[in-house]
């Protein structure tokens, strides 16, 4: 090996979202890797944007889990920007 060149172990492990308030339970990539300067970074390919990191894979996956909630909420009221007020919004999960 190349003195100097730093060598990406990935950790692949699927993030489970079950939220009771909105009724939603997914599962997504997080890949995750040692950072240079100590504790590790988390991405999510099916979400760009998205990251996290922590002193631990625990806590990385964890900051990970609330930025994606965060982009979904943005997205979200983002999208809902154009409906009236009087528009129906609420969770159906009978699909």
């Amino acid at each position: 090996m190349l003195a100097g060149v730093y060598r990406r172990q990935l950790l692949r492990a699927p993030l489970i979202f079950n939220d009771a308030d909105c009724c939603m339970k997914a599962e997504v990539t997080a890949i995750i890797e040692p950072a240079p300067e100590g504790g590790y970074w988390a991405v999510c390919p099916e979400f760009p944007g998205a990251n996290g990191r922590g002193e631990t894979i625990g806590e990385a996956r964890e900051s990970l889990r609330q930025a994606i909630q965060l982009l979904i909420e943005d997205r979200l009221e983002d999208y809902c920007r154009g409906f009236p007020n009087e528009a129906i919004r609420g969770a159906h999960a009978d699909y």
